[in-house]
């Protein structure tokens, strides 16, 4: 196997004296022309044993002739070797849970903290490798493999990974692909053991270190690759979530948004970036204290603007202003106190185009954030700026409600087809095997009707149903009779309004607080 190293700068490291540079070359290349063989159990012994004897003699002599490189070059070079063995690893699987057994896992990572960083790169490099999840769970050693990545988190890997990140300069093409491993690091623990790891990043300040690479303003592989791990480590993880709101690491977020707030990305890569970065920040905003923190930073205040330029980033705006409004009465007030409503309802009424739509999908999303927007503001919203939200149902002679009943047979069209298809296939599946599709998920199904339409038809309901129970006679009366004119009987409204609350999501204060709600909405509204 052949390795590439940084001649030069492990020359440049290593000594300053001219006349030493022709040997050190050579040697650093002899080094790096290791042959390998195949690897046993005895053979891994050997080579942990020499590594380790190099790694100690090399310290060693660093110690005893700190300002005098020459000195210790030798040991240098033979631990430079050594660790280029160790690349054997990697394509040896079935050994993996002996460097476990055998202690090595502490000594790897020691490298992470050599003085010459090249020295560290190439622990860097060996890492990536060992952690490929591909490499690990496609082998019949995925055990080993699983126990060697425990192993690499409980020895402390990510906050030696941080400190290495520290040392390095990415103006330095060698340690600008360090960067780059370091990232895949990150990205393949947090597949292999994504509880574990996005615990460690987040104790280590791995966070704080992404978000600030981001700030960055030129455009390279690790921005975009920084971008991704940070939206790996934040989904499904609240306390990494919390933490970014507690530092200025939601501020520094917003501020690396709104560079795109009038100009769109330059290239495909670009836009990945910014996908990425809206991920990050949805969520984010799952976290209700992080929600008190982007209104305090002028979030949807930035959001809106977006939705307003009509640019790349005006269909992501809106799902983040979803993700902004969800069960927090103050953010849908201060929108509403912002001037949302206009361009909320303008999309509602297909009025205002929310970016570009190739694909019949996009309508559908959009369609569901803005109805969970107009959820969320008949709801939330108190005092003026409810009345504001009601008077929007009612201008232009009650377009926005005949526009509501009008969604609502489009999406009910949509989930019966839905539905019958799906009763086709199970009697299609209980005829082939003469019995009743018993191992049938219950939740799949349920899961198959919300993408054919469900959750939007949902939305709409619920919206209708608080409509219908607001204090606004006028807005009753109409509603009740554009019902009646295109024969929906509200008590489709109250089933498809109660499946919607039986799967119910959130906390059990929220699911209970919410549940209450329409329960009495629904006796009120349906019983009259």
């Amino acid at each position: 196997m052949e390795v590439e190293t940084s001649k030069k700068r492990k020359i440049a490291q290593v000594t300053g004296h001219t006349e030493e540079q022709e040997n050190i070359l050579r040697l650093l290349q002899e080094a790096e022309q290791v042959q390998v063989d195949t690897l046993d159990l005895q053979g891994l012994k050997r080579m942990l044993t020499a590594f380790d004897k190099k790694f100690r003699h090399n310290e060693e002599m660093r110690l005893k002739y700190p300002d005098q490189p020459e000195k210790f070059m030798d040991s240098e070079v033979d631990l430079d070797e050594e660790v280029k063995r160790l690349h054997q690893l990697a394509a040896a699987p079935e050994l993996w849970l002996d460097v476990v057994k055998l202690g090595a896992v502490p000594k790897i990572l020691g490298l992470l903290a050599h003085p010459n960083v090249d020295m560290s790169i190439d622990a860097v490099e060996l890492l990536s490798e060992l952690t490929e999840p591909d490499s690990i769970l496609e082998s019949d050693a995925a055990e080993g493999g699983l126990k060697l990545a425990d192993a690499f988190l409980s020895e402390g890997m990510v906050p030696s990974l941080q400190q290495l990140l520290a040392r390095l300069d990415e103006s330095r093409q060698e340690d600008a692909q360090a960067v780059h491993h370091i990232l895949a690091i990150f990205e393949n623990l947090a597949e292999l053991r994504p509880v574990e790891c996005k615990s460690a990043c987040g104790s280590a300040g791995i966070l704080t270190w992404l978000v600030q690479r981001l700030r960055q303003k030129k455009m390279d592989a690790n921005k975009l690759y920084a971008s991704e791990v940070l939206a790996i480590l934040l989904q499904d993880s609240a306390d990494n979530q919390r933490l970014v709101g507690e530092g200025d690491s939601l501020d520094h977020l917003l501020l690396v948004l709104s560079a795109y707030r009038k100009r769109n990305p330059s290239d495909a890569e670009e836009e990945e970036l910014v996908h990425n970065l809206f991920d990050c920040l949805c969520s984010c905003l799952l976290v209700p204290a992080n929600q008190k923190v982007f209104r305090e930073s002028e979030g949807i205040e930035l959001l809106l603007r977006m939705m307003k330029e009509k640019l790349f980033c005006t269909r992501l705006a809106l799902k983040a202003m979803d993700y902004a409004l969800v069960r927090c009465s103050d953010n849908c007030n201060r929108f509403v106190e912002k001037l949302g409503l206009k361009s909320i309802f303008a999309a509602f009424m297909r009025k205002l185009t929310i970016g570009k739509k190739k694909r019949a999908v996009d309508e559908k999303e959009d369609d569901e954030h803005i109805l969970s927007c107009l959820s969320w503001l008949v709801r939330l919203t108190e005092g003026e700026p409810h009345l504001r939200v009601l008077y929007k149902f009612k201008e232009n002679d009650f377009e926005k409600l005949e526009r509501l009943v009008e969604m609502h047979q489009t999406y009910a069209e949509k989930v019966a087809m839905a539905d019958r298809q799906l009763q086709e296939n199970r009697q299609l599946r209980e005829k082939m095997r003469q019995e009743l599709a018993e191992d049938e998920d219950e939740e799949e199904v349920y899961m198959e009707r919300l993408e054919a339409g469900l959750f939007i038809l949902q939305l709409i309901d619920l919206v209708m149903i608080q409509l219908l129970g607001s204090a606004d006679t006028g807005i009753k009366q109409r509603l009740l009779l554009l019902l009646q004119q295109q024969d929906i009987d509200l008590a489709q409204i109250r089933q498809v309004v109660q499946e919607y609350l039986s799967y119910l999501g959130g906390t059990d204060e929220e699911k209970q607080k919410e549940t209450q709600h329409f329960e009495k909405l629904l006796e009120s509204v349906c019983s009259a």
